[in-house]
């Protein structure tokens, strides 16, 4: 994890760190939207808000479809490898740096589990 000079965690690893949480869930912003794009595969996301819009591949696109039901992040790796056909090794990490990436975003929130 990155960390800054006086030994503090940068805030994206304190961020990665909670993402692979067993205590929190990941869902869908409410101002997010989703749209499967035909043809090409893939989606795009639309923050309702500010109308910025970030196109997600075929994989983004699951990812996206299995935190409509708010995983933990260990719930979302499994089920993402169980769809995918000879998981790369480091898809743990993919999935880690796309939640954050969509996190920072505004498109996914990180709630704790209560």
């Amino acid at each position: 994890m990155p960390s800054s000079r006086s030994g503090e965690k940068s805030p994206v690893g304190t961020r990665l760190e909670l993402i692979v949480s067993k205590a929190v869930r990941i869902a869908a912003a409410p101002h997010a939207a989703f749209r499967k794009l035909g043809g090409e595969g893939g989606g795009v996301l639309l923050h309702l808000e500010s109308t910025a819009y970030f196109r997600v591949n075929e994989l983004g696109a699951t990812i996206w479809q299995i935190v409509q039901d708010e995983p933990t992040f260990d719930e979302l790796v499994r089920r993402v490898s169980a769809l995918v056909h000879d998981p790369p090794a480091d898809l743990e990490d993919d999935i880690a740096r796309f939640v954050d990436e969509l996190t920072t975003r505004q498109l996914l929130v990180i709630e704790p589990i209560s």
